[in-house]
């Protein structure tokens, strides 16, 4: 069996009463960001909103979170496409103009416990 570990992430900065906080855990850089590995909803609290993903093979992964306020299931954009609801990268990787690239949002998880924190901006 693989070894496998449990990643906490814990989402800053969120609004309470808005929608639901959607967390992606991904686990290769050609699906980044947009097909995950594994993801979790979560009402959106006052301040954060902790998500925990249990029994994570060992390897590299990307987290990315955001607010969907209005709950479609996606971030919804402006007409020249950046995002108008609240989102965040692990290791608070930020892109231009678009996603940034998995390896600068990339973490490496072991098989102990792991806590990371995603800012939505």
């Amino acid at each position: 069996m693989a070894a496998a570990a449990e990643l906490t992430v814990e989402i800053a900065g969120v609004d309470a009463g808005k929608g639901e906080i959607i967390v992606a855990l991904f686990d290769r850089p050609e699906l980044f960001p947009n097909t995950p590995f594994l993801s979790q909803r979560r009402p959106a609290g006052s301040g954060k909103v902790v998500v925990v993903f249990n029994d994570v093979p060992v390897g590299s992964y990307a987290a990315s979170a955001f607010l969907d306020e209005n709950g479609n299931g996606r971030i919804d954009r402006n007409l020249i496409g950046l995002p108008i609801e609240r989102y965040g990268f692990s290791r608070n990787a930020v892109g231009r103009r678009a996603a940034p690239a998995f390896e600068d949002a990339k973490i490496v998880l072991g098989d102990e416990r792991q806590s990371i924190i995603l800012i939505l901006r």
